[in-house]
C-alpha cells in the first residue's frame, strides 16, 4: 500500500473515531467522514462498503490488536497484567478508538458482540474452558472490566480484580 493511501485510510479513521465520539455511531454519516477527512466521498467509498464495512475493518484490527497483547500474556512472554493493559491503551489513539468501537451497536455490525465472541472463543482455547456459562461470564467479565476503565480513565488495578473475586468466591460460597 502506498504512502498516500496509507494517509488517506488513517485522516478516515481518526476521522470515524472522532466522529462516533462527537455523535453516536447511528449519527455519523459518510459525508461528515469524508469532510472531517478531507476527502471524497467517492475517496471513502474506493475503500469501504459503508460506515459499518469501516466499523468492522477497524473492530477486526482492535481484535487482532488486543489478540497479540493476550498471546504474549498466556505465552509468558508478558505475565504482568498491568503492563499488558497500559500496553495496549497507553496509545491515545487506540485508548479513543476502543471508546468509539465500544459505541458501535447495528443490526449490521456489533463490536461488543465480536468482541465477546473473541474473548469466549479465547477462553475456551487457552484456558481449556467447555462449559458454556464459565465462557460467558469469562468473557462479560472481561468486557465489563474493560468498559468500567475506559469509562472512568482510571488504571487497571490487579489487585482490586483480585478483591472483587475474593469477594464474588465468598457471596458464592463453597459448594457441598
Amino acid at each position: 500500500m502506498d504512502l498516500r493511501t496509507q494517509k488517506t485510510l488513517q485522516f478516515i479513521e481518526k476521522a470515524f473515531v472522532e466522529q462516533v465520539l462527537l455523535k453516536g455511531f447511528s449519527k455519523v454519516t459518510i459525508s461528515d467522514l469524508a469532510e472531517q477527512a478531507k476527502i471524497n466521498r467517492k475517496t471513502f467509498y474506493a475503500h469501504y462498503l459503508d460506515k459499518y464495512d469501516l466499523a468492522e475493518k477497524l473492530g477486526d484490527k482492535l481484535i487482532a490488536k488486543y489478540d497479540h497483547s493476550l498471546t504474549e500474556r498466556l505465552s509468558g512472554k508478558n505475565t504482568d497484567l498491568n503492563d499488558i493493559i497500559d500496553g495496549f491503551i497507553s496509545n491515545n489513539e487506540d485508548l479513543q478508538l476502543f471508546k468509539a468501537m465500544l459505541t458501535v451497536h447495528s443490526d449490521e455490525y456489533d463490536f461488543e458482540v465480536s468482541f465477546i465472541h473473541f474473548l469466549k472463543k479465547r477462553c475456551a482455547e487457552d484456558l481449556m474452558v467447555d462449559d458454556p456459562l464459565e465462557k460467558e461470564l469469562l468473557a462479560n467479565y472481561a468486557i465489563t472490566s474493560i468498559k468500567y476503565y475506559l469509562r472512568k480513565d482510571e488504571p487497571l488495578s490487579v489487585k482490586r480484580q483480585y478483591a472483587f473475586i475474593q469477594k464474588l468466591a465468598s457471596l458464592i460460597g463453597k459448594p457441598e
